[in-house]
Order: structure tokens, then sequence, then C-alpha cells
């Protein structure tokens, strides 16, 4: 029985060199991934931080403008006349939904909150009259957290 072997200057691929290659495609898939999720967590989180400042600037905005100086408004309110993105009353924003609680007509507080499936992984963001921005990981941020750096 004759066999014949392949020649050297042959086209293509050895089965060893194939696996060469998926393994060191594997290795910086696993490396590369999870720095991906969490630079896509710090964006999200930024951009919620982003949004609170902004979402205490209007309030603060509508409390001299149209507020009379006695009352802070609501998102609706704060749509209506145009301090903030009418959808962001509507829409989560990145992943984070966003609350105005009206405690006293001269305090409020601003809750952000990430959606449901990531609440427990990424940080929760609090805001009020004082300006300062607060958070909490896994859990509702609140007056008492602390502030962000």
């Amino acid at each position: 029985m004759y066999i014949q072997y392949r020649k050297r200057n042959s086209a293509g691929f050895s089965l060893i060199e194939l696996i060469i290659v998926t393994a060191i495609i594997a290795i910086i898939a696993a490396i590369a991934v999870p720095n991906l999720i969490t630079a896509r967590r710090t964006a999200q989180e930024s951009s919620a931080i982003a949004m609170v400042k902004s979402l205490v600037k209007a309030e603060g905005m509508y409390f001299s403008s149209y507020g009379n100086q006695s009352t802070y408004g609501t998102l609706n309110e704060l749509a209506s006349r145009n301090c903030i993105d009418p959808l962001l009353v509507t829409e989560a924003r990145n992943y984070y939904t966003f609350q105005v609680n009206l405690t006293t007509p001269i305090t409020y507080n601003i809750q952000a909150t990430p959606g449901a499936d990531m609440a427990t992984q990424m940080r929760h963001f609090y805001g009020d009259e004082t300006g300062i921005i607060r958070q909490a990981q896994g859990t509702a941020a609140t007056a008492s957290s602390p502030p962000i750096n």
C-alpha cells in the first residue's frame, strides 16, 4: 500500500496551526470582553451623573424663574417649561431612569436608578437642592450616602 505525503510547499494550514490561532484569539477575547463591559458601565454611570447634575441645575432655574422662589418642579413641570428634554420624563437614558421627588415645596431629591437587571451591579445616584451628588452601590442612594468623587 502506497501512502502519499503532503509536499512541504503545498498550500493550506495544518490542524495544529489552526488550533494555535484559535487559542490566541480566545485568550485575547477573554482579556478584552470584561474590560469592554467595565468601560460601558462606567460610561453609563458617567452619563447618569451628568444628567443628575443637569436636573439639579434645571431645578434651580425653575425655582428662580417659574416657582416664584417658593417651589421646585416635577419632571413634567421642568419639561413643560423647557428646562429639560421632554423625553427624559418618559424614557430611560443610558440605562438609567430618573425621578424627581418633591419632599416639601422648597426641597426635592433626584433619584437615578439603573435598569432592573443591572440594579445590583451599577451605582445608584441621588441629588438634592444642596447640589451634592451622592452614590450607593446596588441600592437606592439617599441623603446620607457618600458623595461622588
